[in-house]
């Protein structure tokens, strides 16, 4: 029996080591090496149009109050709307290219303006880059305005500081590819802080009218 086993053994481990080399080995996510800054840049800037369901937490001086989120973005258009304990209702943010930006609160009060910064600071008291927000909500820099940057160990934003804003990138949604943003935190200075929770992300959805 021994004899036999010591004859059977060799061609066994051949067997098997034969076996295992020619297993091919599929890299899963994790393993795959992180695309560069450059790399994730060229991902996410043709993201143009999207839609994300989330919250925000406002703070500000007077006061701290939050709100679910809704945000549709479409290369010409774009349509937010906020829902909450705002002490304001439910408001509706509408901007487009040709029509400038609308103001709804409440479905009673309507206000229209060209700046969508300057619209909410007159109605609401505070103030946010909407247009700046749509790429940082993304996951990268607004053009044409300087900026500095912290990377994570896998090259997307964990600090940037722009437009006198500083955002630091919590957590990001990793089972998706671009991986984008779950949490953000937003700062400028003690006068306003926003928290973005954004919970769930639809690419390419279907175009709405603003």
């Amino acid at each position: 029996m021994i004899r036999t086993l010591q004859r059977v053994a060799p061609a066994l481990c051949c067997a098997l080591l034969f076996g295992c080399s020619s297993q091919t080995i599929t890299p899963t996510q994790q393993d795959r090496p992180a695309p560069s800054w450059q790399q994730r840049q060229q991902q996410l800037l043709p993201l143009t149009q999207w839609q994300v369901q989330g919250k925000i937490r406002i703070q500000t001086k007077e006061e701290d109050t939050s709100a679910n989120l809704s945000w549709s973005q479409h290369p010409d258009h774009y349509q937010i709307y906020l829902a909450g304990p705002l002490g304001q209702g439910a408001i509706s943010i509408a901007g487009s290219n040709e029509n400038g930006v609308t103001l709804d609160i409440g479905g009673e009060q309507r206000y229209q303006a060209d700046s969508a910064a300057q619209l909410l600071q007159q109605q609401l008291g505070w103030s946010i880059p909407i247009s700046q927000i749509g790429y940082w909500a993304r996951g990268m820099p607004a053009p044409g305005a300087t900026y500095s940057k912290r990377l994570d160990g896998q090259n997307r934003l964990k600090q940037l500081n722009q437009e006198g804003w500083i955002l630091n990138y919590v957590d990001y949604h990793s089972d998706q590819q671009p991986q984008l943003p779950r949490k953000i935190k937003l700062s400028r200075g003690e006068a306003l802080k926003l928290t973005l929770i954004l919970k769930q992300w639809q690419l390419n959805p279907p175009t709405s009218t603003p």
